[in-house]
């Protein structure tokens, strides 16, 4: 018997958003097969370094997140099992 791999997926931002500065988002994801929580981590430089916005979240497919006040046109959004089972971006 062989346990069902776990799996993550990012599902907003999507790409290619403009979202305003300081304005309230909700960061979405999808997953299956995952137990426990989840981490949630942003970068601004296109994936050189990361800044976590949730240490240790509810795997429930959203989190609240207010725009940073500094524009970028490489920012991304990775969701990762705190458990290190799976990982998305």
């Amino acid at each position: 018997f062989t346990p069902p791999t776990p799996t993550l997926q990012v599902t907003a931002p999507g790409g290619g958003e403009s979202w305003a500065r300081n304005s309230a988002q909700q960061i979405q994801w999808n997953s299956s097969n995952l137990e426990g929580n989840v981490r949630i981590e942003v970068s601004l430089n296109g994936g050189t370094s990361w800044t976590v916005l949730a240490l240790s979240s509810a795997n429930d497919g959203v989190e609240d997140w207010t725009v940073p006040d500094s524009p970028s046109s490489q920012a991304l959004v990775r969701i990762s099992a705190v458990n290190g089972t799976a990982q998305d971006q």
